[in-house]
């Protein structure tokens, strides 16, 4: 099961209805004053940065006159900096006086799964030293969730490698009290899951 609200509005003489914020955009923040940039991160799935909060620091002076539409908030994700991507290359241009980053808000959706007794186990392999409120997905083996993959006909309802799994039937929580709901699931039960909006989603 999955539900979306979404709300457009065009005013008198609009033929088609405005285009909603596109999810993906660039900034370019200096520190100036300020002695640190202001970004507590989450790096876990070695790819993106996805952001836990904005602290004191340049990124929050910055938000105080962008728009909102561009303001950098929690759960968006930092795709590249400095025209560099993975981690440890993005998180290195934090050390400069200027960074230029490509941001990805993030999407969050739902998937339903289904599990019975006999079923065997999830197959969902996580990071080592799991982090913060989200199980991040780093490969997916044999088990229940690649078959529910293997019977979706569209790819944006698989659950997929970087996924951040945000709760488990309702529940949320540290990662590895997620990780322990998700084993003694059964029956049907859902998924909350968190990744970097498509580009397309702004159009539909």
């Amino acid at each position: 099961i999955k539900a979306y609200l979404g709300l457009k509005i065009k005013v008198m003489g609009q033929k088609q209805y405005p285009d909603g914020p596109n999810p993906e955009f660039e900034v370019t923040i200096e520190k100036e004053g300020a002695t640190e940039y202001g970004l507590d991160v989450d790096r876990q799935d070695l790819k993106n940065l996805q952001i836990l909060k904005v602290v004191d620091g340049a990124f929050k002076k910055y938000n105080e006159s962008a728009d909102s539409s561009v303001q950098i908030i929690k759960s968006d994700f930092i795709i590249a900096a400095n025209d560099q991507t993975g981690n440890d290359e993005m998180l290195k241009q934090f050390k400069e006086s200027k960074v230029n980053l490509q941001v990805v808000r993030a999407l969050d959706t739902a998937v339903l799964i289904e599990k019975d007794q006999n079923t065997k186990a999830h197959g969902l392999i996580f990071p080592q030293k799991m982090m913060n409120d989200v199980l991040v997905v780093m490969d997916i083996g044999p088990g229940y969730i690649k078959e529910y993959n293997d019977k979706c006909e569209n790819e944006s309802d698989k659950i997929l490698m970087f996924d951040r799994i945000v709760s488990v039937k309702g529940e949320v929580g540290k990662a590895a009290n997620l990780k322990k709901l998700l084993e003694k699931a059964t029956g049907k039960f859902q998924l909350g899951i968190q990744r970097p909006c498509p580009e397309d989603a702004a159009t539909k």
